[in-house]
């Protein structure tokens, strides 16, 4: 495994206790999420939309969001 992989791994698992994350959202969205302060909050609540849940594009979308 590349050495970038495994520290992106090792960041986002960091920024995510396993009690914080959320079984239904997918790794790619937490990683989206890892870095924003609110995080713990933010997946808790799921935008409304066509999906039900995170997607990767609403993730994007709240991390620009002010």
């Amino acid at each position: 495994m590349p050495s970038a992989d495994l520290a992106r791994y090792c960041r986002v698992s960091a920024a995510w206790p396993q009690d914080k994350r959320d079984t239904r959202t997918s790794w790619s969205v937490h990683v989206i999420l890892a870095g924003h302060p609110d995080r713990f909050d933010l997946i808790n609540q799921p935008p409304l939309g066509s999906k039900p849940g995170w997607t990767c594009e609403a993730a994007r979308t709240a991390i620009r969001s002010p």
